[in-house]
């Protein structure tokens, strides 16, 4: 399947109207060939920043931080590290296998 056949089909707002059309339920004003590919442009070299940097929850961040710089149970006892990593497991906390290259 190529990229063209998963594309949406365009269809003029107003028959014989050449100034908008329509994709899907929204509508869209005509412009030039220029403006579409500076366009088409920005949203791959956005879409790319997004794979290679992917939105992250701040919030959790500062929670598995705290988490991880606190390994204290709450009678504040030091805590082993496999008691540690089940309580950071149990929090939701989870490890992606990655290859060393």
């Amino acid at each position: 399947m190529t990229l063209r056949n998963t594309l949406p089909e365009v269809t003029p707002e107003q028959p014989g109207y050449s100034g908008y059309v329509k994709i899907g339920e929204r509508q869209f004003g005509l412009n030039t060939v220029e403006f579409y590919d500076n366009s088409i442009r920005n949203l791959i070299a956005l879409r790319e920043y997004v794979v290679a940097h992917p939105p992250v929850d701040e919030a959790q961040v500062a929670a598995i931080a705290l988490t991880l710089t606190n390994p204290h149970t709450q009678q504040g006892e030091r805590e082993t590290s496999i008691d540690y990593a089940r309580r950071l497991y149990t929090a939701g906390v989870r490890v992606t296998a990655t290859e060393d290259k």
